[in-house]
């Protein structure tokens, strides 16, 4: 389940003219996904893949963090 989406502010190490920005997964306690790529299905974007990390733990599930980054459009 999607619960959260933070935009992430470019460092002064990074490149320059980057979007970036975190999206933010939960799975049942009892559900670990591995660190990989999947595939994702939304009614309105249809199909995509994805690569997660299990960033945390707690008493509700496992929390995944997928990271993007891509160039600002000039337009």
């Amino acid at each position: 389940m999607l619960v959260d989406v933070e935009s992430r502010p470019s460092e002064a190490h990074e490149e320059a003219g980057m979007e970036r920005f975190s999206v933010f997964f939960k799975s049942a306690p009892e559900i670990l996904l591995p660190q990989s790529t999947y595939r994702l299905a939304h009614p309105q974007m249809g199909e995509f893949e994805v690569f997660l990390v299990a960033i945390a733990k707690d008493p509700d599930g496992y929390r995944y963090e997928a990271v993007y980054n891509y160039y600002k459009s000039e337009t």
